[in-house]
């Protein structure tokens, strides 16, 4: 007996709908959703595990496994003993909350596994702490309890959302989105995190995902979405800059991040001094040792040049230094390093390096800079020795170098067209009178040298213009006063005005030498961080120079003390020179900066980003979350214009879909009334000669008291169609938009456990 049968009392003993196959399109088995929540947790703990080259160890993985196993079980039971299916997704989330607190905050929890608000704070202080510690790594970086925790939020998070998707909302296909968030997160991290693996494995567990749904109409939908996520998993690394966290957190290892000159000095204001490096050098002598060169320069601060990471270039063997010809003075050095506390994705180095072994492998030098980078392991913890040469020029060679510069040096001479003019004035009147790009260079840095300006931490932080920017440098010109990041990028800026090749090298003194078992060694502290300029001449190639006073050490080649270096001029006092800006814009760098990464276009863009990516696929899972009601009630409208086409729904089916759309639009409709007065109610709003409204009332009429068979086809079908197309014409697009969001007959019909009861009396 139908339904409709059984409501009016009528027997059907043709009628077996027990027994009979389910052909609606969107409709399946519980047991296909068992193996439909089952696939797609195998989706989630396979790209999950792609997570191994971001994260140490495999505990994470475990804990984990075990919260998405939880949260896929508990579903798959809601749905198996309820007929009620929104209440999947939502006891799904409250068995993750309950994972959640009781591996991460149980204490303080009620039972163990029921938040309280200690609980609440302990989850902000895991999120605060996960934070922090990512900052604070490179990759790989430790999955300490906070990471662990934000992962296991996180993801379970969006395991809820796709299978909510996949199973509530009968479609699987959908579900690979946030499966594909979760692959992302290596790639987000660095174009080079990726494991193919991993990636093919994923695919092959979400294809078998659609072929195990059963659903008709799902094959083409199958391969286009499993080979567009594929194929956007593979094309994202090469899309997306690589980053790395950065920022010091104090009493933890120092971190160099995506561009270390913006905490440089939150470094060197740390009160405690704390060894990173150790070395040894073969002559006993001690060097500088170099992380990377910032070479573009924005106006707002100095970063690295985004290059990508050239895997040919192995550290086994350098090319010569670029512009080295093989008359300048050498001599061969060997370094032996041991590099602690310091989690880097550059490898500290003398400048230049020939060769470089005991060093992990995946570590590669650029060809520009010879800096050596990794796109996936840390400088903590390595030991290796580096062979180098001292470069050793003469006065001479540099004063033969002229003015002369290459062709090709446009990106070290580049300068934003609205440069202060405290700056280049002041650049002018103090070596645009020497000859020769040489002695203008050691005309700049005797200028910074010669007592006027003085090394200070803390003034400015005092005088708002600590940063790299083009006005706080400006600022710095005119307070005289700063440390090693504010006289390396004024040289380095005041140079390029004077049509000088120049960029920062950011790295470390040569630090304190000891005595070890008769053996020079020298230890390099957090206090030991250092900023200098380069700069490029025909014939010798880069130059280092000290401007900063009271720090390092200035080579003979720069020492106006050495027989043949040029003097430097008076200044030239006829050169105008602006006063700078009598207020300083906000810092470019705060105190606890937000790291930030320059992208190729010269933009910044939020770094953290696994934090960013969590942030991401929370915003999605309570967008998804709450269009629910929406997306429900519209696949119940779909279902039931497929049954009545198929003759597989009544009259009193379609007369029951007018009301609950009269109710979802919030229209004055006596829901519990019988037919002819909720028709009655409805021809007062949508008009009387609705033609297919009489048809409706007539049929259900005749359904309900003639004794007949169930009453369904395509004709109804239509006329429902008409009916609903006139009730939404009654209300205006604003307020019907927000109430098809919020349908009022869904959740009568959850409260009811079944849709509403249909009135026949009357």
């Amino acid at each position: 007996m139908s339904r409709s049968g059984r409501r009016f009392g009528r027997a059907e003993p043709n009628a077996e709908p027990n027994t009979e196959p389910n052909t609606e399109p969107n409709a399946q088995p519980r047991s296909t959703d068992t193996r439909i929540s089952a696939a797609l947790l195998l989706c989630f703990l396979i790209a999950a595990a792609g997570l191994h080259v971001v994260l140490t160890g495999a505990l994470w993985w475990g804990v984990l496994a075990v919260v998405l196993t939880m949260v896929a079980a508990s579903a798959a039971i809601i749905r198996r003993f309820s007929r009620i299916r929104a209440l999947a997704p939502l006891g799904a989330i409250l068995v993750l909350l309950a994972c959640c607190v009781a591996f991460f905050a149980p204490s303080g929890a009620v039972l163990g596994i029921l938040p309280s608000n200690a609980t609440l704070a302990q989850f902000g202080l895991l999120l605060d702490d996960a934070n922090r510690s990512i900052y604070r790594q490179a990759v790989p970086a430790d999955a300490d309890r906070p990471i662990v925790f934000l992962i296991c939020a996180g993801i379970g998070l969006l395991a809820v959302l796709a299978d909510g998707v996949a199973v509530t909302l009968r479609r699987p296909a959908l579900a690979g989105v946030p499966v594909l968030l979760v692959l992302g997160i290596p790639a987000a991290i660095g174009r080079d995190l990726i494991d193919p693996i991993v990636f093919v494995a994923t695919a092959s567990a979400y294809l078998f995902l659609l072929s195990g749904s059963r659903l008709s109409g799902y094959s083409k939908a199958a391969g286009v979405v499993a080979g567009g996520a594929l194929a956007a998993a593979l094309v994202i690394p090469l899309l997306v800059p690589a980053v790395t966290p950065a920022e010091v957190i104090p009493g933890h290892a120092l971190v160099t991040g995506v561009n270390p000159v913006i905490s440089l000095g939150n470094d060197l204001r740390q009160a405690a001094a704390q060894q990173v490096i150790s070395y040894s050098t073969a002559s006993g002598e001690p060097h500088y040792l170099r992380l990377v060169t910032l070479e573009k320069f924005t106006g707002e601060r100095w970063a690295p040049s985004a290059r990508p990471i050239d895997r040919a270039n192995a550290v086994t063997s350098f090319a010569a230094p670029p512009g080295l010809s093989g008359d300048v003075p050498r001599t061969p050095e060997t370094t032996t390093i041991a590099v602690g506390a310091l989690t880097s994705r550059w490898l500290p180095a003398p400048y230049p390096p020939t060769r470089i072994t005991g060093v992990s492998r995946n570590w590669f030098w650029d060809r520009e800079s010879f800096s050596i980078a990794s796109p996936s392991i840390s400088a903590k913890g390595q030991s290796y020795t580096v062979e180098s040469i001292k470069v050793q020029p003469t006065p001479e060679q540099l004063l033969a170098a002229g003015t002369s510069v290459p062709a090709t040096s446009s990106e070290y001479l580049s300068l934003p067209s609205d440069l202060p003019g405290i700056i280049s004035s002041t650049a002018r009147a103090v070596a645009a009178s020497s000859g020769s790009n040489y002695a203008k260079a050691i005309a700049l840095q005797q200028f910074f040298r010669n007592g006027q300006f003085e090394y200070s931490e803390q003034a400015p932080i005092a005088g708002k213009y600590d940063g790299t920017g083009m006005a706080l440098i400006a600022r710095f010109l005119e307070v005289k006063a700063g440390y090693c990041v504010h006289f390396a990028s004024s040289m380095a800026v005041m140079a390029r005005s004077l049509g000088i090749p120049a960029r920062v090298a950011v790295g470390f003194l040569p630090g304190q030498v000891s005595n070890q078992n008769g053996q020079r060694v020298y230890e390099v502290t957090t206090r030991d961080l250092h900023a200098w300029p380069e700069l490029y001449f025909e014939g010798v190639g880069w130059v280092q120079f000290e401007p900063t006073p009271g720090r390092g050490t200035v080579s003979d080649y720069a020492n106006v003390l050495v027989a043949g270096v040029p003097t430097p001029p008076a200044p030239d006092r006829s050169v105008p020179i602006p006063a700078a800006p009598a207020a300083a814009p906000a810092p470019a760098v705060k105190p606890r900066p937000s790291p930030s990464v320059l992208t190729a276009s010269g933009s910044t863009v939020r770094q953290n980003p696994v934090a960013a990516m969590v942030g991401f696929s929370a915003v999605l899972v309570l967008a998804v979350f709450s269009l629910l009601p929406a997306l429900m009630r519209a696949a119940i409208r779909r279902r039931l214009a497929v049954r009545l086409r198929s003759s597989r729904a009544s009259a009193v089916d379609a007369w029951l879909e007018v009301v609950a759309t009269s109710v979802d639009l919030r229209l004055a409709v006596p829901e519990a009334g019988t037919p002819r007065e909720v028709a009655s109610a409805l021809a007062d709003i949508i008009g009387a000669d609705s033609a297919a409204l009489t048809r409706l009332l007539a049929t259900v009429q005749v359904q309900a008291f003639a004794g007949g068979q169930p009453v369904a086809g395509p004709a109804i079908a239509a006329d429902l169609a008409m009916v609903r197309a006139q009730l939404l014409g009654t209300v205006p697009f604003g307020p019907r938009l927000t109430r098809a969001l919020y349908p009022i007959s869904l959740w009568n019909r959850v409260g009811r456990g079944r849709r509403p009861a249909f009135n026949a009396a009357g």
